[in-house]
């Protein structure tokens, strides 16, 4: 290395410095909220697979059979599996079929979302080519119709927000699947005889909420 050479190592190594003392708590950041997400994502597909398991029994080895047969399932799949359950054995009804239709449309992209970081790359701090940059997420599908590259800036406070409405979301598809499919949600209403889903949700502004008759009782879900 020349003389002339090592000034300008030292400016581009004191450039890296300076930006990683700005990005990495950031970047800190940006790893817990990703583990959180992948945490309460998970939840909302182990909640759909319990419920599913418990409806088609409790004893031993009907469960671990069930267990089984759902292990290797995808998220997508556990989620068609579990709506079509609710549907067809809980009798729903039009209007409840309201709630359901929601439920599932918000699953729905929480899996494609979810699919979107799962599948995707991360340039956390860096990107591709080893330039300094604000957190990415890139993903390349071939035959997506809006072509084949896609990419999302992302940072903790948005997948804190998506952590929110998954637990949210959670909540909502638990309670809703033991209702329809008479799963445990006797017990945590302190009631003898099963519900129906208007008895907890309906549907205000477009939006789902609790406020039916039952709604002042919640279960607790994690």
């Amino acid at each position: 290395m020349s003389g002339d050479d090592a000034p300008e190592v030292d400016v581009r190594q004191a450039e890296a410095d300076a930006w990683r003392a700005i990005t990495w708590p950031q970047t800190a950041e940006t790893f817990e909220a990703l583990g959180r997400y992948v945490q309460d994502f998970s939840r909302l597909v182990f909640h759909m697979r319990r419920i599913l398991r418990e409806a088609i029994g409790l004893d031993r080895t009907t469960r671990l059979i069930a267990t089984f047969v759902m292990s290797e399932a995808y998220a997508q799949q556990i989620a068609n599996a579990f709506f079509g359950s609710c549907i067809a054995i809980g009798n729903v009804e039009d209007d409840e079929k309201t709630v359901a239709t929601g439920l599932r449309t918000r699953v729905d992209a929480a899996i494609q979302l979810r699919n979107f970081v799962a599948h995707g790359d991360f340039w956390i701090g860096f990107n591709e080519q080893g330039e300094m940059q604000s957190a990415l997420m890139e993903r390349v599908r071939p035959l997506r119709k809006k072509g084949p590259y896609e990419s999302k800036p992302f940072t903790p406070e948005m997948l804190g927000a998506e952590s929110a409405q998954l637990g949210e979301l959670r909540d909502l598809v638990a309670e809703f699947g033991e209702i329809c499919l008479d799963v445990g949600i006797r017990g945590s209403h302190g009631i003898d005889e099963p519900l129906r889903v208007r008895d907890v949700f309906g549907i205000v502004g477009g939006e789902i909420v609790r406020n039916g008759p039952a709604a002042s009782t919640k279960p607790r879900y994690g």
